[in-house]
């Protein structure tokens, strides 16, 4: 199961590293600290997007990989799962201060936690909350963290709330430095991202 998903994954990475070869890399710089701080202040001003890419879960029940559409505006978002799930299409979103999960078939789940919704309705969950930061390459802030950083002054890995996330891929996207690819693990769960196409807003 481990190759398996290991080589979709491959196949997506190709292409996204396809998709940005018009996309100039970074260019690694003197002082990462100090472009980090810099950084991680521009991050701060992006609250509204849309991320085409694919996912891959594994836990040690199953491995499975799905297109990923994620839109984000502001504290609400919409992210639909559609493809080799065996679950069909699901969609998951935030409506007035409820968690709402809809199936394949139609049917509609309501709870106060996506992880716990998630996990029930499905076998497996994302950290959502935590997503919103660490997709745009920042820590939750004012929660206990250790980094570490790259040569281009990002994150490299990053460690909080229980999860160990490493990244890399990053290119400008629209005038901010984001990541291609998260790989995030904890305990038995392992979720990997990866990102064909930012869209700021």
């Amino acid at each position: 199961m481990r190759y398996y998903i290991h080589c979709i994954l491959i196949v997506s990475a190709i292409l996204i590293l396809t998709g940005c070869a018009t996309t100039p890399p970074l260019q690694p710089v003197a002082d990462p600290q100090q472009a980090w701080l810099q950084i991680q202040s521009h991050l701060r001003q992006l609250q509204s997007w849309q991320i085409e890419g694919r996912i891959g879960i594994e836990t040690p029940q199953q491995s499975l990989s799905a297109d990923a559409l994620w839109a984000q505006q502001q504290n609400r978002y919409h992210m639909t799962f559609s493809g080799a799930l065996g679950l069909g299409t699901v969609t998951l979103s935030n409506q007035s201060g409820n968690i709402v999960l809809v199936n394949a078939k139609g049917k509609r789940f309501v709870a106060d936690s996506a992880p716990a919704l998630m996990q029930q309705q499905l076998g497996w969950y994302v950290p959502v909350a935590g997503l919103y930061y660490w997709v745009r390459g920042l820590p939750i802030p004012g929660v206990a963290l250790q980094r570490h950083l790259n040569q281009y002054g990002t994150l490299q890995s990053l460690d909080q709330q229980g999860w160990h996330i490493v990244y890399n891929n990053y290119r400008d996207q629209q005038g901010f430095v984001l990541p291609g690819r998260l790989i995030m693990t904890r305990d038995k769960l392992r979720v990997v991202l990866l990102i064909n196409r930012w869209v700021v807003k």
